[in-house]
């Protein structure tokens, strides 16, 4: 089946049986749709990613409603570029995705997480990399999550909530590091996701409207709309700079326009792979269909974990380009393996 994205009048995404059809995807090209129907297809401008269009994407179905896809390609100027994404039906997210926060005696968190962590200086018990997380559950795949600092008693940098119960979390950064924390992702009790920015430079509440929740940094996608600090690349100071405007490897969670929710994970750092500047990083995951997207901790955290394959991503904490190169990390998202 054929869907359509329309924005203003304009067709600008095209799906088929799930499958985004600005790239090559399941044997079928773009530009063999628009010669059936007439259509022209997306094309970047100011808000697109050059050189995507080129971009010859592998694709596998790992279940019903869930697909990872993976693609090597130039970026503007040629820079090398190499993401891996899941696509899930927004649905099918709801029942299988949980966030997990790596806690007491290297457990994760579960269905009724026991939330007095361990106070222990011993990394293994607040800290586990995304093939660990995976592990310790019965996984499909799992993504790295939000950002973290090294206190022993709070797991994530902004907001953590599973099914309800709020986990001890950084509320406020100093002022060169607000924006880590301020934005984040979640389900609401009617099982529909939803995103948020926090007022201010600090959590002041426990956004009761969300269920489960998981902060990042920058909101990317704001209703369809880049916001303008991220289009412009307007960062507030030094560090946020060295964050934002410069490339590194990315995570990133966003809401498609038809109701998919896409797991980014881009490499960088790397002559093979540079990684993407936020402002380049929205405007593919723009590309992509996504009306509200968030930035999640990126840099030697990005990480992306399947089943039967592994690490399919280079994640650049040893500086190879290789799959060995996990990062302990605080949180994660886990795709629950079982229906």
């Amino acid at each position: 089946m054929l869907v359509f994205q329309v924005v203003y009048g304009r067709v600008i995404r095209v799906f088929m049986d799930g499958c985004l059809l600005v790239r090559r995807c399941g044997g079928w090209l773009l530009v063999a749709v628009i010669a059936l129907v007439g259509l022209a297809g997306p094309v970047a401008g100011q808000d697109g990613y050059p050189g995507l269009d080129d971009a010859a994407w592998d694709r596998v179905e790992l279940a019903a409603g869930i697909v990872w896809q993976y693609a090597a390609f130039s970026g503007p100027g040629g820079v090398p570029q190499y993401i891996n994404l899941l696509v899930i039906q927004a649905d099918t997210a709801a029942r299988r995705i949980r966030f997990a926060a790596a806690g007491k005696a290297g457990g994760i968190s579960g269905g009724e997480p026991d939330i007095t962590l361990d106070n222990a200086t011993d990394d293994d018990t607040r800290f586990l990399r995304p093939s660990e997380f995976a592990a310790r559950y019965p996984a499909l795949a799992v993504v790295n999550g939000g950002f973290f600092s090294d206190h022993p008693d709070e797991v994530n940098s902004g907001i953590f909530k599973w099914q309800g119960t709020v986990w001890p979390f950084t509320r406020e950064e100093p002022e060169e590091l607000r924006f880590v924390g301020s934005s984040a992702f979640g389900l609401d009790a009617g099982g529909n996701w939803i995103f948020m920015n926090r007022e201010g430079n600090a959590w002041t509440g426990d956004w009761p409207e969300a269920v489960s929740a998981l902060a990042g940094a920058h909101r990317l996608i704001d209703d369809g709309v880049i916001p303008e600090p991220v289009m412009s690349g307007r960062w507030h100071s030094a560090r946020e700079i060295r964050h934002s405007g410069l490339r590194h490897p990315r995570t990133a969670a966003c809401l498609t326009g038809n109701r998919q929710l896409i797991l980014l994970v881009a490499d960088g750092r790397h002559r093979e792979a540079v990684g993407f500047t936020l402002t380049e990083l929205a405007q593919l995951l723009h590309d992509f269909g996504c009306v509200d997207a968030v930035n999640l901790d990126g840099g030697g955290s990005s990480t992306m974990y399947i089943d039967g394959s592994g690490v399919v991503n280079h994640p650049s904490d040893n500086r190879a380009f290789d799959r060995d190169g996990e990062r302990p990390v605080r949180t994660a998202i886990v795709i629950d393996g079982i229906e």
